[in-house]
């Protein structure tokens, strides 16, 4: 059996450290006893008491101990059935204080795995100023939201006291000392501070680990670094053991078990891994409210709770009137959205333009092109006479995430109208047959629903239009948008319409992506030229020889079209874009300058010393040959865009609408030309010239014009909204598991605007994958829509061999798992009925809570051809 390594996460249900923080005295005594030794044959000697201090966090945590949030801070996304947490990189921080203190044996053992710091989700009509009153103005409330810097003098004489409030200070702590305090409706609080017991479940540990299957036990592992130095050696304690090799980065790592290299080498390790890593994390106890700002506070609970009668610590609320004051360690927020308003409904709506809605009322429940003509007319986009419905919306297949609709024929297309499977003239019998008609799309099989159509929803062509038109049942509207009409959407301009002469030539060079530009000539004429962008429609074609390089001038790189007497000024702007980039960078082309001269230098050195081997000429000095380390990391920096004006990317904003994803392949001609234009600063002669080009360009591996690059550019509010969006690309189609098919290395993905992002990737780009980014693993339900009537939140969890549960577990109802109201979880009621479901854990802890409730991250695939 073959030895394999994989990337574990493995729960605890805590990590407690060797001590508290807090002060401590130590006493001791040495005893020393044998024949002859003092009185009675042993000596005592008491050694003198001390007294010391284990500090830590108190009031303000350090952001470096802080790992990550979700969900991420200012971030939108469909939270409303995700519990909030935060990640500590120091595992131990959770349990560092005490909520309490107890001299009962049971009780201190308890409150020891307690943590001492809880997670609120407040919604903006909770907080109060520190004054105790709600806020009066924006201003107000902003600050009320943020927190108020308070010391622990400004504390003793505030308005508002209570049981534990101010916290008591040690004499060694500093008064002066700032942290944040905010104030909380006493009303709310009361629901959302959960008792000590409940405060266990909402706090865990986790670790990753390397684990090898099929190793055995007294094997020698080896670990070896992308340079083969032995980083890390253990023996293996027992079969498919996991190995402790403290914190990897990201990258390659050989492993080897007694000398022989295990399979699937080399290990590639991601970020997200942080293998050898261990984090606590804190979780909340509120699922967000759905359409507003949510600001997530993480308070100190320190000394702030007191036994009841039944042994249970609670919260003491004595002495306070409205608002209770909290010290809040670390805050954020965020938004969760509506459906209409997801990561996932955003992404799928690409490309696709919304023109206009309409009222569903004075419309017939049968649509047709009669009844819709008005609205379109209307909507400033009138229907022609050719115009007809092409397919209506008969069946609907779901799951969790996902809907799809099934027209008249047979054919599937998402949620956003675009069809992904032909129509066979059939209908499928039931959701088993629809999923075999799209087997590239997975959906998830204990919630998947299939049936009749709950809106309408009609496709429409007009001549070389097709529009999709979507009825929203809850606004009583109808969306209507424009369908794309590329498979393989690109950077260029739409063709024109007509039969004028000179259109259908107009149009081949819109469609390879030319845009026309003003044209102004060195001696004052003026002309219209085309210009096209690095980023291609298409796979490009070698347009330029590598030979023609260098060149002395611009005027070199124009391109002559007879045919219409337009000029292409492509590479030639290119070349004086380049040479522009690096006078604006001084410091580039000092260096280039000088190394030119160097070089010059050099050749006639060892010129003189071929002709006169004679004479006692200075050696060569290899370094002077060498390009300087600045200048070839700013031209591998330009040959990926960067620092190129966006305008040279995209010269016309028709080209890049909002909402809208293109695929490019890179030019090499265009950037050979940029980097040859770069190069002509200081320029010589031309033989000294091609030596240049060719050492500078190809012999340092700054650019290789027969390497593919291609890429994306993406303009939507995604990239603002989820700030930590990640992109995986792949050279194969559609199933990226497939043999052959890899992921491709991303040579750059910047955001250049707020709402552009661009990627760039070695190969060619045939699957795209955005996603959310992983952060770490967080617990989240589902709202079940099944049944319009009433919907539900729901959870499958996740059993102990890593399966979903076959029965569901339903916050809702008539159960105490959750307040319907303040959508407030139980956790000592959530966590005993998932026990009752017999899910398989050995023991169940906080650790095993969290597994359970994992949740994944919405993914959206982008297939190039068709998807």
């Amino acid at each position: 059996m073959p030895i394999t390594a994989d990337v574990y996460l493995e729960f605890i249900e805590n990590h407690l450290p060797g001590l508290k923080a807090g002060k401590y005295r130590f006493s001791g005594k040495q005893t020393l006893g044998g024949p002859g030794i003092g009185d009675g044959d042993s000596f005592v000697l008491d050694l003198p008491a001390f007294q010391a201090k284990v500090a830590g966090e108190r009031f303000t945590i350090n952001p470096a101990e802080i790992l990550t949030v979700f969900p991420p801070k200012n971030s939108l996304g469909h939270y409303a059935t995700v519990l909030p947490h935060i990640a500590f990189k120091r595992d131990t921080l959770p349990w560092e204080r005490l909520i309490a203190m107890s001299d009962k044996a049971e009780l201190a053992l308890r409150l020891d795995k307690t943590p001492w710091m809880a997670l609120l989700v407040l919604n903006e009509d909770e907080i109060l100023t520190d004054q105790g009153l709600p806020p009066a103005s924006v201003e107000e409330y902003q600050q009320a939201e943020d927190g108020y810097v308070k010391t622990g003098n400004s504390l003793a004489t505030g308005p508002v006291t209570g049981e534990n409030w101010p916290p008591h200070l040690d004499d060694d702590e500093n008064r002066d000392e700032r942290f944040k305090v905010i104030y909380v409706r006493q009303e709310s609080l009361q629901k959302l501070l959960a008792d000590d017991k409940a405060l266990a479940w909402l706090a865990h540990a986790r670790r990753s680990r390397l684990r090898l299957t099929g190793v055995q036990a007294n094997q020698l592992i080896k670990v070896y670094d992308d340079k083969h130095e032995l980083i890390h050696q253990e023996v293996a304690t027992g079969a498919d053991a996991s190995i402790d090799c403290g914190l990897l980065a990201a990258g390659s790592y050989t492993i080897e078990v007694d000398g022989t290299a295990i399979a699937d080498q080399p290990l590639q390790l991601k970020p997200d891994d942080q293998v050898g890593g261990e984090t606590a994390i804190v979780v909340a106890n509120r699922l967000p409210q759905q359409g507003v700002k949510s600001v997530i506070h993480l308070v100190s609970l320190e000394d702030r709770y007191q036994v009841n009668d039944n042994g249970v610590f609670t919260f003491d609320f004595g002495g306070y009137d409205k608002a209770v004051p909290l010290v809040s360690l670390y805050s954020w927020s965020f938004t969760a959205l509506t459906e209409k308003e997801t990561f996932r409904h955003i992404l799928l709506h690409l490309n696709h333009a919304f023109l206009f809605g309409v009222d569903t009322e004075p419309l017939p429940a049968a649509l047709d092109v009669v009844s819709l003509r008005g609205a379109f007319f209307a909507g400033r986009n009138p229907l022609g006479d050719q115009a007809a419905i092409v397919d209506r919306a008969v069946k609907e297949l779901s799951d969790k995430d996902q809907r799809y609709y099934v027209g008249q024929t047979g054919a599937i297309y998402n949620a956003a109208g675009r069809k992904i499977a032909e129509g066979n003239g059939t209908l499928p019998a039931d959701g088993a047959a629809a999923i075999a008609r799209i087997p590239n799309h997975r959906l998830h099989a204990k919630t998947v629903a299939f049936g009749d159509v709950k809106a309408r929803q009609v496709w429409i062509t007009d001549n070389n239009k097709q529009y999709f038109v979507s009825e929203v049942p809850w606004a009583k509207r109808l969306l209507v948008y424009l369908l794309p009409g590329d498979d393989t959407p690109s950077l260029r301009l739409p063709s024109r319409e007509g039969s004028e002469p000179g259109v259908a030539i107009a149009n081949s060079y819109l469609q390879q992506g030319y845009v026309p530009m003003p044209h102004q000539f060195r001696r004052g004429g003026k002309s219209v030229s085309w210009y096209r962008s690095p980023l291609l429609a298409g796979k490009p074609g070698r347009q330029i020889a590598d030979e023609q390089f260098p060149v002395h001038t611009a005027d070199e790189l124009l391109r002559y079209d007879t045919a219409n007497g337009l000029f292409d000024v492509s590479y030639a702007a290119a070349w004086e874009l380049g040479r522009l980039l690096c006078l604006n960078n001084k410091r580039a082309s000092l260096e280039l300058y000088r190394w030119k001269r160097l070089h010059v230098r050099s050749l006639k050195t060892m010129e003189q010393r071929h002709l006169y081997p004679h004479l006692p000429l200075r050696s060569n000095v290899a370094g002077d040959m060498v390009l300087p380390e600045i200048v070839e990391n700013w031209l591998a920096d330009i040959s990926l865009l960067k620092g190129l004006p966006f305008s040279y990317l995209v010269p016309d904003a028709r080209m890049l609408p909002g909402e809208s994803l293109r695929f490019f392949y890179l030019d090499p001609s265009w950037i050979a030309s940029l980097l040859d234009g770069a190069l002509s600063i200081g320029r010589v002669n031309k033989g000294h010239d091609t030596a240049v080009s060719k050492q500078a360009l190809t012999d340092t591996g700054v650019f290789d014009s027969a390497q593919v690059i291609s890429g994306f550019l993406l303009r939507s509010s995604v990239v603002k909204g989820w700030p930590d969006l990640q992109v995986n690309a792949y050279n194969g189609q559609p199933d990226v598991g497939a043999a052959g098919n890899s992921e491709l290395a991303c040579l750059r993905l910047e955001r250049l605007s707020d709402n552009v992002l661009l990627g760039l990737f070695q190969g060619e780009v045939n699957v795209l994958d955005i996603h959310e980014t992983p952060q770490t693993i967080h617990s989240g339900f589902y709202l079940d829509e099944a049944d319009d009537a009433s919907l539900r939140i729901i959870k499958y969890p996740l059993q102990a061999d890593g399966q979903e549960s076959a029965a569901c577990l339903t916050l809702t109802g008539d159960n105490p798992l959750m307040d319907g109201g303040t959508r407030v979880i139980q956790p000592v009621a959530l966590a005993a009925g998932l026990q009752a479901m017999g899910l398989g854990y050995t023991s169940f802890t906080s650790a095993q809570l969290a597994l359970s409730l994992i949740e994944g991250v919405s993914r959206v695939r982008f297939i190039k051809d068709g998807g």
